[in-house]
């Protein structure tokens, strides 16, 4: 097969858009997560010299935007304000979608990013124990190092350099987590921890891929995050707020974060 064939056959990825990104990051990005997402997959496969082109669409899930599973090859599941557990329509659809596709369209690759994580994460795992709730440990916000489990580094050791040992940096701001207490059912794998959240996303070869985490995230768009959500109207004092974007400053490792996800949309770590 030459170059110019294997160009010829796009990574199709639909972007599912959950919410609606705060003022001050929409003057540079937009209304909606996707288009960070996608600059930020873009950039990857870019950084990597992958001859792959990414053909990258958004959806409007609360608006009742679904993509066809006909004519992709991944979705991806942004972040939320809201909970899984919270009544809104669009989220039992998309809870539903979720189901259907991973047992009518094996071919499609899921992934997601905290709430999409939590709500792959229900939706597929609700079975075995999965529940995701407010963390009692309250929120995660900042930095944080996931200690990642083992058995999944192996799997994308061929992109994966970690300058701070066996640990991924991402930023976090997330007041929900997945609990499962628990065998991990067959296939399936945690992709790591921190001391805050045990469940840092969770791995099925070839199927699915999430993150707690958010490696879209820069320092910018998460200190404008927070300054928008940690308000006193929300029950939060200033004290509490100065903490957390003293938490988000620092170096950060969502260049290899992009690295998995681009390996496994790609199927690049496929044995």
């Amino acid at each position: 097969m030459t170059v110019k064939s294997r160009l010829q056959q796009p990574v199709r990825v639909a972007i599912l858009d959950c919410d609606y990104v705060v003022p001050k990051v929409a003057e540079t990005w937009g209304p909606t997560y996707s288009s960070i997402f996608a600059h930020r997959l873009q950039a990857v496969n870019k950084t990597l010299g992958s001859d792959k082109i990414l053909e990258i669409s958004a959806f409007d899930i609360i608006k009742d935007e679904y993509p066809n599973p006909n004519d992709f090859d991944a979705f991806l599941i942004t972040g939320s304000i809201k909970g899984v557990y919270d009544k809104d329509t669009w989220i039992a659809r998309l809870k539903s979608f979720i189901q259907e596709n991973y047992q009518y369209y094996q071919h499609v690759r899921l992934f997601g990013a905290c709430f999409g994580h939590q709500i792959i994460s229900e939706a597929l795992l609700e079975r075995y124990g999965v529940i995701v709730e407010k963390d009692p440990k309250g929120y995660e916000v900042g930095i944080h190092k996931v200690a990642l489990n083992p058995e999944f580094a192996a799997h994308f050791s061929h992109v994966l350099s970690l300058p701070d040992g066996d640990g991924l940096r991402m930023q976090f701001a997330h007041g929900d987590h997945v609990r499962f207490e628990t065998s991990w059912p067959e296939s399936w794998m945690s992709i790591g921890s921190t001391p805050h959240c045990t469940v840092q996303g969770i791995y099925q070869p070839g199927r699915v891929l999430t993150f707690q985490g958010h490696f879209e995230f820069d320092e910018e768009i998460s200190t404008e995050t927070i300054k928008y959500f940690f308000t006193p109207e929300r029950g939060f004092m200033p004290e509490q707020t100065q903490a957390a974007l003293d938490q988000i400053r620092g170096k950060d490792d969502s260049e290899e974060a992009a690295k998995v996800l681009h390996a496994f949309f790609t199927g690049s770590n496929d044995e």
